[in-house]
């Protein structure tokens, strides 16, 4: 997979890539709620467990681009923290932006 992304895009990749982690359960819960699933939401749980193991592993494997933040929180504190990574990579202060 690694070697198709990097043929695809010349090579390049990015800076910071953030990896919004939701447990597996939780996950399909709110896309439940919305009620229409496309197709990858369609796929069963053990489709979803691969797909969250193959971005643990890519976390892992460069965490000097990567940052995990926890999306099983309120949506306000995702987004802060997102902000901060973001802000963090590019040297800017961010104190106060909620």
């Amino acid at each position: 997979m690694r070697h198709a992304w990097r043929l695809a895009t010349g090579g390049l990749l990015p800076e910071l890539s953030i990896f919004v982690d939701v447990p597996v359960d939780l996950g399909l819960r709110r896309v439940g709620r919305r009620g229409a699933k496309d197709r990858l939401e369609a796929e069963d749980r053990a489709f979803h467990e691969r797909v969250r193991e193959g971005y643990l592993e890519l976390l892992a494997s460069e965490p000097e681009r990567w940052v995990r933040v926890d999306g099983a929180r309120r949506e306000a504190d995702v987004a802060h923290d997102i902000r901060e990574a973001v802000f963090e990579r590019l040297g800017v202060r961010a104190h106060g932006l909620r």
